[in-house]
């Protein structure tokens, strides 16, 4: 039976291979930032506007 397994692991392989890659060409352009650098700019953009 290893044939038969090697080759459905390589199809599944090839499978997932091929949804990463569509999933990075859609998203490219898409820019993600960290949560942590979004916290810090939202809270700076509130005490600017209380302030004024």
């Amino acid at each position: 039976m290893g044939p038969v397994v090697d080759s459905n692991e390589a199809i599944r392989c090839e499978y997932i291979s091929t949804i990463l890659h569509t999933a990075v060409s859609l998203l490219k352009d898409l820019l993600i930032l960290p949560w942590i650098m979004q916290s810090k700019n939202h809270r700076r953009s509130i005490r600017r506007n209380n302030l004024h």
